[in-house]
């Protein structure tokens, strides 16, 4: 698509492959480099919605690989401030960004912050049929998370979720 000048298309497809790479379960070191090459580009061409969903997933599998620093270094006061502002204007880029932030603190068996973010996940509730495969995993990881969170806490309403 970039060479055929769709800049937009090319970046979404970027944006989705390393998103899928990094749920398929692909090792962490090759999504971390992927997660670069996708920041650059995003960055190269001003997609800041795009970017904002990649600068949170990129410190999500930092995170995961072990690592304490999960600032990005290439990730500019700018660049988070605006992906910040973005949560705040797009449901879709807040949405997304409570479910990274849900299925991280899942993973690391954090409850009380899991239970929160899963909350204000639960409470967007949106669909999309131009986001459907994207919402599968939302809709897994977001049940398991709930599910969890039923089990540690009895409240009916996490199962139904």
């Amino acid at each position: 698509a970039m060479a055929a000048g769709d800049t937009y298309a090319a970046l979404l497809n970027i944006g989705f492959y390393v998103t899928v790479s990094f749920w398929a379960g692909t090792k962490l070191s090759v999504c971390k480099e992927q997660y670069a090459r996708a920041h650059k580009s995003m960055e190269k061409h001003g997609h800041l919605t795009l970017l904002a969903h990649i600068i949170q997933q990129e410190k999500n599998a930092v995170l995961l690989m072990g690592t304490n620093n999960v600032t990005n270094e290439r990730s500019s006061a700018m660049e988070i401030q605006a992906a910040q502002n973005l949560q705040k204007a797009n449901p879709h880029v807040a949405y997304t960004f409570y479910l990274q932030k849900m299925y991280i603190s899942f993973m690391l068996r954090e409850y009380e912050e899991t239970k929160a973010l899963a909350e204000k996940y639960f409470d967007f509730n949106l669909t999309s049929w131009t986001l459907m495969y994207v919402h599968t995993a939302h809709s897994f990881h977001g049940g398991l998370a709930s599910f969890w969170v039923y089990r540690q806490s009895g409240d009916p309403k996490w199962a139904s979720r």
